[in-house]
């Protein structure tokens, strides 16, 4: 999957699961990748894979 397909997924569990519009969802993306030094559809895959093994997605 392409790693904007991964952000466009992680933004909505975001949105969903913690309530905030895609402007905050993606923003908290882009803080958490600058935080772990990754890129930001690395973080966004890893919120993808953490969401599904939770059984959140």
């Amino acid at each position: 999957m392409a790693d904007r397909q991964w952000v466009e997924k992680a933004k909505g569990i975001l949105m969903k699961t913690r309530a905030v519009s895609e402007e905050d969802a993606h923003r908290l993306l882009r803080e958490r990748a600058m935080q772990s030094q990754k890129r930001l559809g690395e973080v966004a895959r890893e919120v993808v894979e953490m969401s599904q093994w939770l059984g959140s997605a």
